[in-house]
């Protein structure tokens, strides 16, 4: 029995199907190894809007404000972005805006805290803040959350009358 030795395989001795698939799976690791590499960058954010506080009906013993799911589970009635921490407020208001086609002047977002009876309400807005803030100083409170819960408040658009009832008077 003799055995070669020093003989390489040539490129044209692996069929072509092949040596694509070799060449997306060497793509495919490369971008996932990337995206690992950048993925301290950004802040996995989801945000409540009315809707999803509207569609939630369960009664528990805490009657909580939302169903939040999961950190690892893709929710459904939640929006989800990723921030990069160095954007500032502006931009997380442009995004969001984007995203939900509200416009930046008539919504509102709240930093969700879960309290010690394991609910979740809205605790401060995040208007009390430069708008020049990055999102990391602000939003990064607890480093061991991998997510950012907001609240989005709608508020109606303006109008240009007001109707003000006293007393049986009507003023324009």
């Amino acid at each position: 029995v003799y055995v070669q030795t020093g003989v390489g395989t040539v490129e044209h001795t692996i069929p072509a199907a092949l040596a694509a698939r070799f060449q997306a799976e060497e793509v495919a690791a490369r971008k996932r190894k990337r995206l690992a590499q950048r993925e301290h960058l950004f802040l996995s954010v989801r945000i409540a809007t009315d809707d999803a506080v509207g569609r939630f009906r369960r009664i528990t013993r805490t009657l909580d404000f939302v169903a939040l799911p999961k950190p690892n589970k893709v929710p459904t009635h939640l929006l989800s972005c990723k921030v990069l921490k160095t954007n500032t407020l502006r931009h997380l208001y442009g995004q969001v805006a984007m995203e939900t086609g509200v416009p930046i002047n008539e919504m509102r977002l709240w930093k969700l805290a879960t309290r010690e009876n394991q609910t979740t309400r809205p605790d401060e807005p995040l208007d009390k803040h430069p708008l020049e803030a990055t999102c990391a100083a602000v939003l990064e409170d607890d480093v061991h959350t991998k997510q950012v819960l907001l609240f989005l408040e709608i508020f109606p658009p303006h109008t240009s009358e007001y109707v003000i009832y006293s007393c049986g008077c009507l003023w324009l």
